[in-house]
């Protein structure tokens, strides 16, 4: 064995329980350069959304931007109608280093020096699991936000506060994850929008229930079609089944169960259209 392997195993015994142990880096300074509150509605200023509404649509916003020692920026965007972090440079505030598959080959070669040291790291976690209940944050959270409470003012203390606790609490996770859906039907509306453009207008290349009604489509197409849509190119992968052939939801599903046919889903359709409505004055 080479010197080179005896120094990644000794120095994989250090490095293996300082990793498990994770402690919060407060090596890490940070000065808050510009605070800044944006008004409801259009601005310049879409603070890094990679899912942004549209300008005129966005909330009310508090932007903190500031360095680090070393001269890099950072900055918290924070939604201040729902108290939540949109965006913050989380991985350089908390000086996080990502170490990918090499962090594997240090647990392996530092399985004894985490085995010597367990008793230390079961005792640190147990207290950082105190600290998170009575802070409301975990530890990595609670460092950035003692080092930022002090460089704000007075007025935004409390809503930053939340802003950090609701990281925290699950609250951030469902306001993206709503955001987000938000985004993605907006997006695949006009992604549909776009495929179907010239659709409306020629009966000839619609959809398949828009060709059968005219005349320009027989019954066995609505198998191709389908299949067409299993197949479709990577542009048209948000376009549901439903949408591709030209029926709603419930049609779909009453087709693909075959509880109907396409003839009996038109004939419904036309059923649900008065022919000769009459008026009562």
């Amino acid at each position: 064995m080479g010197f080179e392997a005896v120094g990644i195993i000794l120095g994989s015994q250090v490095m293996a329980p300082m990793m498990a142990l994770d402690p919060p880096n407060w090596g890490v300074k940070f000065t808050v350069t510009k605070m800044e509150r944006l008004p409801r509605g259009m601005t310049q200023s879409h603070w890094g959304w990679g899912y942004s509404p549209e300008p005129e649509k966005l909330p009310e916003r508090f932007i903190i931007n500031g360095v680090f020692k070393d001269g890099g920026r950072w900055n918290i965007a924070i939604d201040l109608e729902e108290k939540v972090i949109v965006h913050a440079d989380w991985s350089n505030l908390t000086g996080d280093t990502y170490m990918g598959s090499a962090a594997i080959g240090v647990a392996l070669f530092g399985l004894p020096g985490l085995i010597v040291t367990s008793p230390i790291l079961l005792a640190a976690h147990g207290a950082y699991g105190i600290g998170r209940l009575a802070t409301g944050m975990d530890r990595h959270t609670w460092t950035v936000w003692s080092k930022l409470k002090g460089q704000l003012m007075s007025e935004d203390v409390d809503v930053v506060h939340q802003a950090f606790l609701n990281h925290c609490n699950g609250v951030e996770t469902a306001y993206v994850e709503r955001m987000q859906a938000a985004y993605d039907a907006k997006r695949r509306a006009e992604k549909m929008a776009q495929l179907f453009e010239n659709w409306k207008d020629d009966y000839t290349d619609g959809p398949f229930m828009t060709r059968f009604e005219h005349g320009c489509a027989e019954v066995d197409e609505v198998m191709k079609d389908y299949q067409d849509w299993l197949h479709r190119c990577s542009h048209d992968q948000n376009v549901k089944a439903y949408e591709w052939l030209g029926m709603s939801e419930s049609e779909f599903i009453s087709w693909y169960s075959q509880e109907k046919t396409v003839l009996q889903l038109l004939e419904e359709r036309h059923a649900q259209v008065p022919t000769n409505p009459t008026h009562q004055g």
